[in-house]
């Protein structure tokens, strides 16, 4: 618990598979049990060893997604950057900030087919 109506929580379950879980503090039941999905681990230890460049003080949110290209959220330059396994890279954005494009983007993940960033002084997810 934060102090400020908030709490962080975590747990790591020992097998895969769909799990029911309840939050409480303080012996009070929050909300309803949430259902997670936990998968399998990946092996990580034979990725390909891109070389990735560039990254500057402002690069807050990486993600490795199941294809092993890696997503880097730079903040101040709007952009994100892309480091494709065979070594190429790009990005989504860039400074014009033209619409559809990362503006200060923050976290990143990724379900099935869509990229999700955040944006913290917008209060917005971004769906791409």
């Amino acid at each position: 618990e934060k102090n400020d109506g908030t709490a962080i929580f975590g747990f790591i379950p020992e097998e895969p598979g769909e799990y029911e879980v309840t939050i409480m503090i303080r012996n009070e039941v929050l909300g309803r049990p949430y259902q997670i999905m936990a998968r399998q681990s990946r092996d990580y230890s034979n990725l390909p060893q891109p070389t990735i460049t560039n990254l500057e003080d402002s690069t807050y949110g990486v993600m490795v997604n199941d294809k092993d290209v890696i997503y880097a959220t730079n903040c101040s330059a709007h952009v994100i950057q892309v480091f494709n396994p065979d070594g190429t890279t790009n990005k989504i954005g860039g400074s014009d900030n033209a619409g559809g494009q990362p503006s200060n983007p923050w976290g990143i993940t990724q379900i099935d087919d869509t990229i999700y960033v955040t944006s913290p002084g917008n209060h917005f997810v971004k769906m791409y």
